[in-house]
């Protein structure tokens, strides 16, 4: 009896077992297979795909609007300069003078002095484009300089680049006045704008402050 037990029970583990091995040369074949195609498959996906997003990238840079004028990194205009683009857009910064400290401005640290100049962006050209209102505003110019603090009513926290709308279309044009905090004693402020989203260049203004 105690035979016979043992001879039933040895059939279902030898079944288990066998079934349990062809599973595993099943998997292991797959991921033989999945190997092989990723060889093959996967250089001409790459070699394809990678390449030509990259040209894609770089053929937008190329047809973005350049600037026709001064403005760039080494070169920057001077207030009331206009920064000119090959596609008929326009972007010019007023000097900058000093305000009253904006009230309740707890980004202001004592000692600081507030300036404010404004940003005046012309669509010229036959295509809308989105504004991108700025890149960075810095106290000071070149290696010594550092980021320039908005001025900003707390109780009324809008900023000047919440004044610029989202888009300008053709002809239209938008001035927005800007404020900022800065140390006393800054001898500039570096304004840097792309103007608009995309590949645009960069342009830069470099505004002494009395």
């Amino acid at each position: 009896m105690k035979r016979d037990q043992q001879h039933r029970v040895w059939p279902d583990r030898t079944s288990v077992a066998g079934g349990g091995a062809t599973w595993s040369v099943s998997k292991v074949l797959g991921v033989v297979v999945g190997l092989l195609v990723a060889v093959v498959v996967l250089p001409y996906v790459f070699g394809a795909v990678v390449p030509g997003m990259a040209g894609a990238a770089d053929a937008r840079a190329k047809a973005a609007p350049s600037l026709t004028s001064g403005g760039s990194y080494g070169s920057p205009l001077a207030p009331d300069g206009t920064a000119r683009y090959n596609d008929g857009v326009r972007a010019k910064v007023s000097p900058a003078h000093r305000i009253a400290p904006v009230p309740n401005d707890d980004r202001r640290e004592p000692g600081d002095l507030t300036y404010e100049f404004a940003v005046t962006y012309i669509n010229g050209s036959d295509k809308v484009f989105d504004v991108d209102a700025y890149e960075e505003v810095e106290a000071g110019y070149g290696m010594d300089a550092v980021m320039a603090e908005p001025a900003i009513d707390g109780k009324a926290p809008r900023s000047g680049e919440d004044w610029f709308p989202e888009s300008l279309a053709p002809g239209e044009r938008v001035t927005v006045p800007l404020r900022f905090n800065v140390p006393a004693g800054t001898k500039f402020l570096t304004f840097e704008t792309s103007v608009s989203e995309g590949y645009r260049d960069l342009a830069i203004w470099k505004l002494p402050l009395p």
